[in-house]
Order: C-alpha cells, then structure tokens, then sequence
C-alpha cells in the first residue's frame, strides 16, 4: 500500500513568499486536475478515493475536491496542519537570513521532527484501519520535512532533532515539493518518490478546473 501527500494548490501566498497559519485566509488559484492525476495515476495505482484525508484549511479541501469531486468525504486530519511560521508576519521567507528566520518562525528542529513522527504514525494506523492507499491534501513545509524524514529513515536511522533546521528545509532545493506535487510514501518498505506535477497543465496559467 502506499500514502499520496499531495500540496495543495497555489494560493496568492505562496506567489509572495508568505507563512500563512492554518487559517482560510486565502482560496487556491484555478487549475487543471490532470497536472497532478496524469502522474500519479498509473495501471498499477490502487486509489480507492474512499476518503481523502485533509488538513484544516479551505486550501486542503479545495484542492480535495477539485481533484476527487466523488470521494465518499473529505476528513480533517490535524496531523496534516502545517508548522505554524505565521509569526514572521508579512516578510517573505526568503528575503530573511537563516538567523531571523529561526528566531522569529519559533519552530525548532525538534518541533519539526515530533510532528513528522506523529503524522507517520497516524498514517500507518490508516494504513492498518483501510487496508488501501490512502491520499492526503496538506502543506509544503510539512511535506518537505516527511520526505527528510523519509530519506534518512530510509537506513534504518532515526532523524534528529538537528536534521530539521527550520530554515535550511523550507530553502532546500532536495526537499523541493512545490504546488500540486506528490510525495508517494511506503512505511512498510520504507520507500518514497516525489512525483512532480505535469507541466503539460501548468498551474500558475490558473486555467479553469476540468471536472
């Protein structure tokens, strides 16, 4: 079985580099449902579209049903809600040091990794309660730090704390998961892949959803 963490779609935030809280301060851009099911959905793929699990925000569910308009529901899973950073206010995040970033965001490495950790743990008992792969809608920051996770877990070596530097995770370039990409995870394999949007639909045309 395998997990799909898929980001959601682009809102006018993340075109300016604004941490946003999970508040539904912002509704996502239109798009083309077939940048992301022409990826992922393959003669292989098992998606059962049961429930797609969501974070909190309009944001999640909109992109949810803009992709899966006939799942059975769209559940609110807290472990999905992303690292608050709101307290960097209105600076875009890359126009700061690393320093200032990590003073004023709050979030610590340990912070980062605790709830990497209790996503995963709540995804594998999913994983055990369905019995089929399970999608889920959530955040860029969070995302990034699953596929951290998931790369070092990968030797059979527990992530520390130090692994997580805030700053460093939301500017890397390996940990990139942008709009509407897809992290594909197997716990019980310990395997992972990103799979990247098509670009044959671009998102930031914001063409009108295809349903």
């Amino acid at each position: 079985m395998s997990i799909y963490l898929i980001r959601h779609a682009p809102t006018y935030a993340n075109t300016c580099g604004k941490m946003v809280k999970n508040y539904n301060s912002y509704d996502i851009y239109p798009f083309d449902k077939r940048v992301v099911l022409d990826k992922i959905i393959t003669p292989t793929t098992c998606l059962s579209y049961s429930d797609i699990f969501i974070s909190k925000t309009n944001r999640a569910k909109q992109t949810a049903e803009a992709l899966f308009p006939k799942a059975n529901g769209y559940k609110v899973l807290k472990e999905l809600n992303e690292f608050d950073c709101s307290r960097i206010g209105d600076k875009a995040f890359w126009e700061m040091s690393e320093e200032d970033f990590n003073k004023q965001s709050g979030l610590t490495g340990k912070k980062i990794r605790n709830g990497v950790e209790k996503l995963l743990n709540k995804l594998s008992k999913l994983e055990k309660k369905y019995g089929e792969d399970i999608i889920c809608i959530g955040h860029g920051l969070k995302f990034r730090a699953v596929l951290r996770y998931c790369k070092i877990a990968s030797y059979g070596i527990r992530p520390e704390p130090k692994d997580f530097n805030p700053y460093r995770l939301i500017n890397s370039m390996d940990e990139q998961i942008r709009n509407l990409d897809t992290l594909k995870i197997d716990l019980g394999h310990r395997t992972y892949k990103v799979i990247k949007r098509s670009e044959k639909f671009n998102p930031e045309t914001h063409d009108t959803i295809k349903q």
